[in-house]
């Protein structure tokens, strides 16, 4: 292991010093074994934050695609917004039910492609498999598992 060079100079409170030296004694450790892992640990504390805020930025994402990729053929005109919307309903709607899976909705989104994260690269199944739930979940108003025709198109048109 190489040897420490650096130093760090820390002014606390008499009593706050006996506390901790008196805490590091108990767990058989040294004052600077403790302070060295705690400082490890800082930096291990904010990677583990900064990837926890790059997946709800991609779960965000994601559903903004998902969104636009349900709204892509809208248009202004009002007629032709509702038609696309009811096409690519009933494009997702494979057993054509009147009413999405959650299934029908996993087959028919592809967040890979839509961030294009590059071939060869993809999503953990566990985060694809969140991230899909919760973009499901959100256009599914009624809780009911499904997704009907007027959940889609508020979803799609707003």
């Amino acid at each position: 292991m190489p040897k420490k060079t650096e130093t760090l100079e820390l002014r606390l409170p008499y009593d706050t010093k006996q506390a901790f030296m008196a805490r590091c004694r108990a767990a058989g450790r040294s004052a600077s074994e403790e302070l060295r892992g705690f400082i490890a640990g800082y930096g291990e504390e904010r990677a583990a934050q900064k990837r926890a805020r790059d997946r709800k930025r991609l779960a965000l994402r994601i559903s903004l695609v998902v969104g636009a990729l349900a709204a892509a053929t809208a248009v202004a005109e009002p007629a032709l917004a509702r038609a696309s919307v009811s096409a690519n309903f009933a494009a997702i709607d494979a057993n054509h039910d009147g009413q999405i899976s959650f299934a029908e909705f996993a087959r028919s989104a592809k967040p890979e492609v839509a961030l294009d994260i590059g071939p060869g690269v993809a999503l953990s199944p566990d985060l694809q498999a969140r991230v899909l739930r919760e973009s499901f979940d959100r256009i599914d108003a009624d809780r009911n598992g499904e997704i009907n025709l007027a959940e889609f198109r508020r979803y799609a048109t707003r």
